[in-house]
């Protein structure tokens, strides 16, 4: 068996395509709404929601979750999209809580974007406000006005609460070594 460039693998005389490999690596979470005009647990459009924004080539994001800080999680599915789940290059998604209240809107709450138990991004705030999303500008979080399935603006200098300093670290590959475990002490490459 040996697998070609063009993604085909070639046993006696069958050949069978391979699917592509899913990339989510450049999948992150673009905006939160965590307090809504309104009931936070309404179905979608209304209520709560997580936008994703792809930087990259498109993916299917079916099967992704969206967790809190207590690992209550929401699967990514048409249930949970006003469309597809398909996620195209440059291109939003939103992904409505549908009738959850998942995001907290008082103290400090983590939300992660997770792939069968990888995590591909997270974003931690604290608090919110009735009707403002927390939105990635300039990779600062800042209180904004909602604008899922879209571009986030800049909230006019008297409107603007709270901006969040914060950076990113990105671990694609951790290499445990021959045993492929680690113990308590031992240090990772």
């Amino acid at each position: 068996i040996f697998i070609e460039e063009n993604h085909t693998t070639s046993t006696n005389s069958s050949n069978t395509t391979l699917p592509p490999a899913l990339n989510y690596d450049d999948i992150i979470i673009n905006e939160i709404l965590p307090n809504p005009q309104g009931l936070d647990t309404e179905d979608m459009p209304d209520g709560e929601w997580v936008e994703l924004y792809n930087e990259g080539e498109s993916v299917d994001v079916h099967g992704l979750e969206i967790c809190d800080k207590e690992w209550n999680c929401v699967l990514i599915d048409g249930n949970h999209t006003l469309s597809s789940t398909l996620l195209g290059t440059r291109q939003y998604l939103t992904v409505y809580m549908n009738g959850r209240s998942l995001l907290n809107n008082a103290g400090t709450e983590r939300i992660w974007l997770i792939s069968e138990g990888n995590i591909l991004d997270e974003v931690l705030y604290e608090g919110s406000k009735d009707g403002s999303s927390w939105s990635l500008l300039d990779e600062q979080w800042a209180l904004t006005k909602p604008t899922p399935g879209g571009e986030n603006r800049e909230p006019a200098k008297q409107q603007q609460d709270v901006v969040l300093n914060t950076s990113r670290v990105l671990v694609k590959k951790i290499s445990l070594g021959k045993d492929n475990a680690t113990h308590f002490g031992e240090t990772l490459d």
